[in-house]
């Protein structure tokens, strides 16, 4: 029996999920979550066709399930309202992930360009989105699309364009017609992060084009194409006076903080050293300890009273430091789940060009996890888990497409 949903449906349901994500959050969601009734009859229908070679998924489906576990635990020693809500959302993103991944792999195959092609609309309908709103600012504002968080979306945006650039570097001359729309929508994505004014997501994008350059680039082509992205970037925000103010009054924040006879701490970028210090401070007084994850006006009672720590950082829910905030919070088993969440997707994945995909992905995730907690907003946690996902469908599609 044939169940009436073609498989090229089912590839196409999966990317428009992926397309929408950062421009219709919102709608995205939808699809994601609503993968369960719609994907999973076919699944079920079609399950005999499922073969054994699924174990890279499994792998990195055991890498969540350990990072959800992390807070679960966290909850169980210190009945934090917040772990339980994390530890729920993670399973209400690994559900709908294992319904994707398994219809996929019985569906049409996604390529590698099915994938930039999709990420490459993305970016050209969030910029889309946002430049009524941003012209309307005088291009001086701070315009997200599907969440308030300007760093959270700033690093989707920024992993997107990082994933497609490596895509460029590694392309084959002889198809460079297929690259025109990726090279578009760089552009404009480009614009769209400037839009965000999302510092950190800048700084990580220029990071993660100067590594890539370190190991992709090649021949004069690709370096003088890197040279190109990054001179956009940095020329664009220094032309984009709202930005550009904001990243010399972020480097001024910081000097302000470490300058001799300072009294009280300033703006963003000083609150974060502030948080910085007393999360090092706690966990170099009990580097085993599992505190839970709650407000840092908990979190730092006694510091905060004892006035060794700035009474502002109490209004906020966590450090802004991914590393920080999982060991404070939930001890070194949160941090360790937390490298694994990062570093499994890339020995897992086999296929040279797409472990390099992995590894910009990856890299813009862990980067902005220094300034910023993209693994523990569902937000961004739930478009990491997706596209790396989707880079393991197309690993295990490669392989056995190398069997026949």
């Amino acid at each position: 029996m044939k169940h009436p949903i073609k498989k090229n449906v089912i590839k196409i349901y999966i990317l428009t999920t992926v397309a929408l994500y950062i421009p219709f959050y919102h709608v995205a969601k939808v699809f994601f979550e609503a993968s369960l009734l719609i994907l999973l009859p076919y699944l079920i229908l079609n399950h005999k066709r499922q073969d054994q070679g699924q174990k890279e998924f499994l792998v990195f489906l055991a890498t969540i399930a350990f990072y959800c576990i992390s807070f679960l635990v966290a909850y169980t020693l210190k009945k934090s309202d917040m772990d339980i809500a994390y530890a729920i959302n993670i399973i209400r993103i690994a559900v709908p992930l294992t319904i994707i991944y398994y219809a996929a792999t019985i569906s049409s195959p996604i390529s590698i360009r099915e994938l930039i092609l999709t990420l490459s609309i993305s970016l050209i309908l969030t910029f889309t989105m946002i430049v009524s709103p941003w012209y309307e600012s005088n291009f001086s504002g701070r315009i997200t699309l599907g969440t308030n968080l300007l760093l959270i979306y700033g690093t989707a945006l920024a992993a997107t364009i990082i994933l497609i650039s490596t895509t460029l570097l590694m392309a084959n001359r002889e198809s460079k017609r297929y690259f025109i729309l990726p090279a578009i929508a760089l552009v404009l994505g480009i614009l769209a992060l400037l839009a965000s004014n999302a510092k950190g997501a800048i700084l990580a994008t220029i990071a993660m084009l100067t590594l890539i350059s370190f190991t992709q680039v090649k021949t004069p082509r690709s370096f003088l194409t890197i040279l190109i992205l990054i001179s956009i970037i940095l020329i664009s925000a220094y032309s984009h006076k709202h930005t550009r103010v904001q990243l010399i009054d972020a480097y001024q924040q910081v000097e302000n903080y470490f300058s001799p006879g300072r009294t009280t701490v300033s703006g963003s970028q000083g609150d974060r050293l502030e948080m910085w210090r007393g999360a090092l401070t706690k966990i170099s007084d009990s580097p085993f300890a599992i505190n839970g994850n709650m407000k840092l006006i908990d979190s730092f009672q006694q510091e905060i009273k004892g006035g060794n720590i700035s009474y502002k950082i109490g209004n906020f829910k966590h450090v802004h430091n991914d590393y920080l905030q999982s060991w404070m919070s939930r001890g070194p088993i949160g941090f360790i789940s937390l490298i694994l969440m990062m570093i499994i997707p890339i020995m897992i994945i086999q296929n040279k060009s797409l472990k390099m995909m992995a590894f910009s992905f990856v890299g813009i995730y862990s980067l902005t996890s220094i300034t910023s907690v993209p693994f523990l907003h569902v937000y961004s946690l739930r478009y990491y888990c997706l596209v790396v996902t989707l880079i393991l469908i197309s690993d295990k599609q490669l392989k056995d497409k190398e069997k026949i």
